[in-house]
């Protein structure tokens, strides 16, 4: 446990600083002890076995961290489908990521709940292409960098690209997927629109990104056949939020959690699935 808090304080101090993050993003294969790079993948272990076979959807692939992460935790065998609109990234990073994992499967457009063309703002600093906060909401992801940096924020800039966007609902993709990771910076609940046929057929759990801006809309829609958990790594357990807990983040008052300093992943778990050591 002690050298887990280490990591996650490091990977905590590494997010502060964003050319160090950009240099071990840009070499990922020598910094693979930093994986899973979000310590709230731990959970899966409390939820999957390792030797399931049923897929995993990264929605939001970026440069393929959460696809090291599933591996690197031992889910070796589970099918990942990556969903991911921007090519650069696919050129640069996902594609070797393939190449080194088996059972990847990338597709080169964005989720949505209509099959349309967006545009995404990518973000840059100092020249610099700063991968990690790139989204469709323009407001969204100024106001993320002025919070996450605000000593740095003026050094940051936004650039335009057309890209694609489809409605996963009306794919023609088969899939038993058990398990949905979501990161599209504030577009999460559009995502879930257009999953929703899927969602309510294969109850998968869902692991979102807390945003106040659609936290409510995504929780009342999945509350019925869903709870709310977030994962106590000192404890090694999900933690199943109560009425207040969903009070305060609908107010916008984020959970303590002193691994990062921005966000709290929300884990929404189908009431008649079982899970290990939760409190």
């Amino acid at each position: 446990m002690i050298l887990l808090n280490l990591k996650y304080r490091l990977v905590k101090f590494i997010e502060q600083l964003p050319f160090l993050q950009i240099f071990i993003y840009n070499n990922l294969s020598k910094f693979k002890f930093l994986f899973p790079h979000d310590k709230d993948y731990l959970a899966l272990k409390l939820i999957f076995k390792p030797d399931e076979k049923r897929d995993f959807i990264d929605v939001g692939g970026n440069i393929g961290i959460s696809v090291i992460g599933f591996r690197e935790l031992g889910f070796k065998k589970n099918k990942i489908l990556v969903f991911e609109p921007d090519s650069l990234l696919i050129k640069k990073y996902l594609n070797s990521i393939k190449s080194y994992y088996d059972e990847v499967i990338i597709y080169n457009f964005g989720l949505s709940n209509k099959n349309e063309k967006k545009i995404l703002f990518r973000a840059f600093y100092k020249n610099k292409f700063f991968h990690f906060n790139n989204s469709f909401d323009k407001k969204y992801i100024k106001e993320k960098l002025r919070y996450n940096y605000p000593k740095k924020y003026k050094e940051f800039y936004l650039k335009r690209q057309n890209l694609i966007v489809k409605k996963f609902d009306n794919l023609k993709i088969k899939t038993n997927a058990c398990f949905v990771k979501i990161d599209v910076e504030g577009f999460d609940h559009k995502v879930i629109n257009g999953m929703n046929n899927f969602i309510k057929k294969i109850k998968p759990v869902l692991l979102i990104e807390y945003n106040v801006s659609n936290f409510a809309v995504i929780y009342n829609k999945l509350r019925i056949d869903y709870f709310c958990y977030i994962y106590d790594i000192e404890k090694n357990s999900l933690r199943r939020l109560k009425k207040n807990d969903i009070k305060y983040l609908k107010m916008g008052k984020v959970l303590e959690n002193k691994y990062s300093k921005n966000s709290v992943n929300i884990f929404y778990i189908n009431k008649n699935l079982k899970i290990k050591n939760n409190s």
